[in-house]
């Protein structure tokens, strides 16, 4: 639950009160990327499920990709989002540097992996 909640709260922090870009396209990928989003956290859910039904066995490396693939999309997907919103010139630098991290701690979090 803290794994889908923390991903969640990065996304109303920075995402959710903004309204898309003027244009067809921003505004189709600021959709499609809400989907994309929506479809991960449900993937997290179900890892997350998978997770405690092995508590006590050793986790298979299916579910494990299952969870790491889905929280580096969600990161993926929410740096994206932030990209295709209107912000006040006061916020821009501070949600720039907000989806840089984002997208920085994707990649470690999936690498982080790879060498366990």
């Amino acid at each position: 639950m803290l794994i889908t909640i923390g991903l969640l709260w990065v996304f109303y922090d920075f995402v959710s009160h903004h309204l898309p870009r003027p244009g067809y396209v921003a505004v189709s990928v600021w959709l499609y990327f809400h989907l994309l989003l929506t479809m991960r956290i449900d993937t997290v859910g179900a890892s997350v499920f998978n997770l405690v039904a092995h508590a006590e066995e050793h986790l298979p490396s299916e579910v494990r990709w299952l969870l790491v693939a889905a929280t580096g999309i969600i990161l993926i997907s929410i740096d994206l989002l932030m990209r295709t919103i209107q912000l006040s010139t006061e916020h821009q630098r501070t949600n720039r540097f907000a989806g840089r991290v984002t997208l920085i701690s994707a990649v470690l979090y999936c690498s982080w992996d790879l060498l366990v």
